[in-house]
C-alpha cells in the first residue's frame, strides 16, 4: 500500500468536483479546508482538541460483532470471517486506530475515505485516505465513478468500487460530499486563537495595555528608530517588568488605554467556547470549571453520546453493511455488522431513567431478572426474581370471572 498522506502542490480539500461526459473537474473553493481544520483548528485549540479528543475515544473504543438473523432474531456469529478485515483493518492498523481516524476525518472534514485492497476477489485491507486533496469525481446526471486521492504525494483515480466513502450528512449544495462541523467553527476558532496570541504578549509588555513614548526631540526616522530599539531591550520582556521609568529632554509616555469590553477577555473566551462546543456536538460544562458538577457533568457526556458517539457509530455500520465487499448482496438484510454498547449503558441513562424503564418492562409483562439484567440494574439476582407479572390492562380470554 502506498502511503497516502504524502502530499505534494496545493491543497484543495473540499473541493466538489463535476465532471461533464468527458470526466474534467470543475472545482467549487471555500475560505477553509480540511488541512485548516488541523493544523488551525483541532492542533491549536484547547477546547476544539478536547471535544475531538473524546468523541474519537468514545467511538474507537466500542467493540463490534457480526450477526445473523435465525428465525427473525439477529444472533452473534462466533469467528466470523467477515470481521477479520474489521478486527485487522490492515497491517499498521487496529479497529480502534481505524475508527479513531475515521472520526477525526469526519469531524474535520465531514467525509472519511477507506480505500479497499483485495487479494482476489476477496477483501483482505482496509486503508483510511488522507481527505487533503481528495475530491469526488461524477459525471452529468451520475453518481460518483471515482475520486481523486494522493498516494505517495502524487495525486491518482481511484474508482469508487475500490472506496468505502462515509458523508457525514449530505450537503444541498454539494451533494456529493459531507458537511464538516469544525469548518463552520474555524472562524471562531480563529479568532480565539488569535485572542490567545494577543493576550500572551500583555507579560511580555509588562502587563500592560499598550502606549507611546512621545519625545519632541526625536527630528528624524533613524533617531525614532533608535529610540525604539532602546526602549524595548530596556523595558520589553518578564525581565523587565514593573521597573519604573526615567524620562528627559521633554519625552513623556501616553497611555493607550483599553476599555472594559476589550479588557473582558473571559468573557469573550466564554462564548467562543460555547459557539465551538455547539459545532462538535458537546455541552460547554465540560471545559466549565465554575458549572463543573457530578449531575451537570453526568448530563453533558450523556448528550456528547447521543448526540455525537452514537450517530458516527451508525455511520459507519452503515458504511459497513452497505458495501459490497464486506456484505455481498445475497446476505443483506440476513447478515450485518453492528457495534455493542452494552458497556456503555450506564453512561447513556441515569440510575433514575433505568428504574423507571424497569418499572415499566415489568408492568408490562416482562420478566423481572430479565429486565434487571437489560437495565444493568446493579441489583443480584435472585431465584424468586424468575417469573413475570400480568399485565394489569390485559385479561386472559379463558378467564373466569
Amino acid at each position: 500500500m502506498a502511503n497516502p498522506f504524502a502530499l505534494t502542490g496545493q491543497s484543495t480539500a473540499g473541493q466538489f468536483v463535476s465532471s461533464g461526459f468527458g470526466g474534467s473537474p470543475v472545482s467549487i473553493s471555500k475560505d477553509w479546508d480540511h488541512r485548516d481544520t488541523i493544523l488551525r483548528g483541532f492542533e491549536v485549540n484547547p477546547v476544539a482538541f478536547g471535544c475531538m479528543d473524546r468523541t474519537c475515544a468514545m467511538v474507537a473504543g466500542i467493540p463490534w460483532r457480526f450477526e445473523e438473523k435465525i428465525q427473525g432474531e439477529w444472533q452473534p456469529v462466533d469467528d466470523a470471517e467477515e470481521m477479520a478485515v474489521l478486527l485487522r483493518p490492515n497491517g499498521k492498523m487496529s479497529l480502534m486506530g481505524l475508527h479513531w481516524f475515521a472520526v477525526e476525518s469526519l469531524m474535520g472534514g465531514g467525509n472519511v475515505l477507506f480505500k479497499k485492497v483485495r487479494i482476489g476477489r476477496r477483501l483482505a485491507e482496509l486503508w483510511p485516505m488522507n481527505l487533503v486533496g481528495a475530491e469526488p469525481r461524477v459525471r452529468t446526471g451520475e453518481w460518483i465513478h471515482s475520486y481523486y486521492v494522493y498516494e505517495d504525494g502524487k495525486r491518482k483515480t481511484e474508482p469508487a468500487e475500490d472506496i468505502i466513502h462515509i458523508m457525514r450528512g449530505m450537503s444541498t449544495l454539494k451533494p456529493f460530499w459531507g458537511r464538516s462541523p469544525m469548518i463552520s467553527a474555524m472562524t471562531t476558532v480563529v479568532m480565539v486563537n488569535e485572542q490567545i496570541k494577543w493576550n500572551a504578549n500583555l507579560p511580555s509588555n509588562m502587563a500592560v495595555p499598550f502606549g507611546a513614548f512621545v519625545d519632541p526631540n526625536l527630528m528624524s526616522q533613524a533617531q525614532v528608530t533608535e529610540a525604539k530599539q532602546k526602549v524595548k531591550e530596556r523595558l520589553a520582556g518578564v525581565d523587565h517588568a514593573r521597573e519604573p521609568l526615567v524620562l528627559s529632554g521633554g519625552a513623556k509616555w501616553e497611555r493607550m488605554g483599553m476599555t472594559p469590553a476589550e479588557m473582558d477577555w473571559i468573557k469573550s473566551q466564554t462564548f467562543s467556547m460555547n459557539l465551538v462546543c455547539a459545532a462538535l456536538g458537546w455541552l460547554p460544562v465540560i471545559f466549565s470549571g465554575q458549572q463543573m458538577t457530578y449531575n451537570n457533568l453526568q448530563t453533558a457526556f450523556r448528550y456528547a453520546w447521543r448526540s455525537g458517539a452514537v450517530p458516527y457509530l451508525r455511520m459507519l455500520r452503515e458504511a459497513y453493511n452497505n458495501d459490497a465487499d464486506l456484505v455481498p448482496q445475497q446476505w443483506v438484510g440476513r447478515r450485518r455488522f453492528t457495534f455493542d454498547l452494552s458497556d456503555e449503558a450506564e453512561m447513556l441513562s441515569d440510575m433514575m431513567d433505568r428504574f423507571t424503564s424497569h418499572e415499566r418492562a415489568v408492568r408490562s409483562g416482562v420478566n423481572v431478572a430479565d429486565s434487571l439484567q437489560a437495565h444493568r440494574i446493579p441489583v443480584p439476582v435472585r431465584p424468586e426474581y424468575d417469573h413475570s407479572y400480568l399485565p394489569s390492562n390485559y385479561v386472559q380470554r379463558d378467564a373466569k370471572p
